[in-house]
């Protein structure tokens, strides 16, 4: 029984040993590869050298050497270093900079098993793997917490919890309704004391789909200018909805499609009279007075396109027939999302 028991042992280690060198060569190669391009752009020759060490460290398991366990802690510090270096305590930094390296030295630290050491050292490698583990799990719990939030240190000397806004304008033209993200609406029929009595006005269906490809999520904080709202679809479909009614005034599809994750997180808003960078002549000229108000939208595909913020119809000023192809002058083919709204400096 014993003996069967170790037998299975050394077979779960040795297929386990096996993996974690196919894992690492695999990593060693591409950071290698991509790292050797980014150091001829310009950038960090820290992931050329970790894909070469990583590399190193795949042959290390793969014949048991007795060096590569040392060899593999060297490795991370070192990375540590350079990841502290770059962006200090900045844990969003950290993340992408230290998750992998941290997984592959806990995945290493754990077939100390195969290597030829003593058995303390080896007790020592499972404890320190175990201790990274709970390190990477707290690291996990700690995303969904808040990190490098800005603060108002400014204290509000008047103590009046109510904002009171003063505005050129009601519109939300805004994730944050203005440029300043003040979030409150000048309003003052909604209160604390009656907003429980508020109830559902209108619905509507953007028709997109909830299942299978392309289903995406629903992150865009709608825009409202005058009495219309204005949102889009994960795949950019964007609507122009009565707000008294919830009736749709235009829809414009982009025909918009990528195999990545697809969301919109809203439109954005021009108006050619509120550009003050503009003269009086360039507001007047023909081509600005057919697309006076504009709705911007950047696509799953990347593009931006702009729409007549009245009709839905594209501006034919703005690039080619209101599109702009965001992929010109890329020297490596790829996909791209929008990770926010468009909108004026």
């Amino acid at each position: 029984m014993d003996e069967r028991q170790g037998s299975g042992r050394g077979v779960f280690f040795t297929v386990y040993r096996l993996l974690f060198v196919l894992l690492s060569f695999g990593i060693g190669l591409f950071f290698t590869l991509w790292g050797g391009k980014l150091l001829s752009l310009g950038g960090s020759a820290w992931y050329l050298l970790a894909g070469l060490a990583y590399l190193l460290i795949a042959v290390g398991y793969l014949i048991r050497s007795r060096y590569v366990l040392p060899f593999a802690i060297l490795t991370f510090l070192l990375t540590l270093c350079w990841a502290l270096y770059e962006v200090q305590f900045s844990y969003w930094g950290l993340i992408p900079r230290l998750v992998v390296p941290a997984l592959m030295l806990m995945l290493a630290l754990w077939l100390a098993a195969t290597l030829p050491m003593r058995p303390a050292r080896r007790r020592y490698a499972n404890w320190s793997a175990s201790a990274i583990f709970l390190v990477l799990l707290a690291t996990l719990v700690s995303a969904f917490y808040p990190h490098g939030a800005i603060h108002n240190g400014v204290v509000n000397a008047s103590g009046d919890a109510t904002p009171t806004l003063a505005s050129k304008s009601d519109n939300w033209a805004f994730f944050g309704r203005d440029a300043s993200g003040t979030r409150f609406a000048p309003y003052d029929e909604i209160t604390p004391q009656n907003v429980k009595n508020l109830k559902v006005a209108w619905t509507y269906h953007t028709g997109r789909r909830l299942t299978g490809a392309g289903i995406g999520v629903d992150e865009n904080t709608p825009l409202q200018i005058g009495d219309t709202l204005y949102s889009c679809t994960p795949l950019n479909v964007v609507t122009a909805l009565d707000a008294d009614t919830g009736k749709a005034r235009w829809r414009f599809d982009p025909h918009a499609g990528t195999a990545e994750h697809v969301t919109c997180r809203g439109v954005g808003y021009y108006d050619v009279q509120s550009d003050d960078s503009l003269s009086a002549e360039e507001k007047a000229s023909p081509a600005l007075l057919q697309c006076p108000q504009r709705i911007l939208v950047s696509t799953v595909d990347a593009r931006l396109i702009a729409l007549n913020a009245k009709t839905g119809e594209p501006c034919d000023d703005f690039g080619e027939h209101g599109s702009v192809d965001l992929k010109q002058g890329w020297t490596i083919p790829k996909t791209a999302n929008a990770t926010t709204r468009p909108r004026r400096r």
